[in-house]
């Protein structure tokens, strides 16, 4: 203070920025201050003004689609908002394939039309994901059973991470079988509880009253399926498919959707005198899915774009002919080929070629 100036202090209120401060209750006059100091003539009241901070929601919907009616923002002073939830469908689109076909000989690929499978939406989860493929994992080359027993493995390996006690939590599941799984334990180590993964997306769980850690299997290959590693999540939350801000709610705000995945029937594919089939890898040559198959929940992960690109596969079909080099004679021979080739075999499995046929 020197004299009768003085610094106003600078308030503090959760949720909103001090604006300054007013001479009057309606906070149209503002204090006039001589270098920063105040100088009050009479005894008076000064206001304080606020204005709310605006708070970013963001969304992560792992290639769903919602409406655009959810906010981008929001303030300790909005209505409770309750989120709309996205929808996700897949269309599986078929595609030739030139390294698969190049050694074909005649005829083309007739690919059928696309198909379409939406997805179930799982639910939202608030929060980040505890998890992190970059992270180094407790014990590599291992997989962990509920019971907690760690197995040599060398497809997975072993992840331990802090979690709350009595807190919700929503693993979105790795894994492949029904064996490998998750197990809670106190910070004197000792198991607590635990499940295996049972193939299921979604897992929710509390943990008990006196958690620590959890480790988790998790697949360390590279895979394209639902089980890779980069799929794995860990959040504390638990995904609900209802998610509301109440009102007097502050902060930034990222919500994740989740998705149960759903088979789906694939486009046919075909080719005169070859069995075809599809492969979802660019230029592969093995076959994953035959034509018109369904494919499993299994091999589907939430992060899937909605288009899902198949390449054909074709592979010539085995043909069997039974000749009669010697009409009338009542001999005959069986003649396998595949087809478009112009070699012979005189065997099934077409490993003992025939170079000449001979009439006796």
């Amino acid at each position: 203070m020197n004299g009768n100036s003085f610094t106003l202090p600078t308030p503090t209120r959760n949720g909103y920025n001090f604006v300054g401060w007013y001479t009057d209750s309606g906070l149209t006059t503002a204090v006039t201050l001589t270098s920063g100091k105040y100088k009050p003539t009479s005894s008076t009241t000064l206001y304080a003004k606020w204005t709310p901070i605006n708070y970013n929601l963001t969304y992560a919907l792992n290639n769903g689609t919602v409406s655009p009616a959810n906010p981008s923002t929001y303030n300790i002073e909005s209505s409770a908002i309750t989120l709309n939830n996205p929808t996700k469908t897949l269309t599986f689109v078929g595609h030739p394939n030139a390294t698969a076909e190049a050694y074909a000989l005649e005829g083309t690929v007739s690919i059928g039309s696309n198909t379409t499978k939406a997805q179930t939406f799982a639910g939202w989860t608030e929060g980040p994901n505890l998890y992190s493929s970059t992270s180094t994992p407790y014990k590599a080359s291992y997989y962990l059973k509920a019971d907690g027993t760690e197995t040599s493995n060398s497809e997975f390996s072993i992840y331990q991470i802090t979690v709350k006690p009595n807190t919700a939590y929503t693993l979105i599941n790795s894994g492949g079988s029904t064996s490998p799984a998750y197990v809670i334990y106190n910070s004197s180590g000792t198991r607590l509880t635990g499940a295996a993964y049972n193939n299921v997306d979604v897992i929710k769980f509390t943990t008990p009253a006196n958690s620590s850690y959890i480790r988790v299997s998790v697949v360390t290959l590279a895979t394209s399926n639902r089980y890779d590693k980069e799929v794995f999540k860990l959040i504390e939350d638990t995904a609900s498919t209802t998610k509301t801000i109440p009102t007097g709610s502050t902060g930034h705000k990222s919500f994740t959707a989740h998705w149960t995945a759903v088979g789906a029937t694939l486009p046919t594919v075909t080719r005169q005198g070859y069995d075809c089939g599809w492969t979802t890898t660019a230029n592969g040559t093995t076959k994953q899915y035959a034509s018109g198959a369904t494919i499993s929940p299994n091999d589907i992960n939430e992060s899937w774009p909605v288009t899902v690109n198949l390449y054909a596969v074709c592979t010539p079909k085995k043909i069997h002919l039974t000749l009669d080099p010697s009409p009338g004679s009542g001999g005959t021979l069986n003649v396998w080929y595949y087809y478009g080739t112009s070699k012979f075999y005189s065997d099934s499995a077409c490993t003992t070629q025939i170079t000449a046929i001979t009439k006796h």
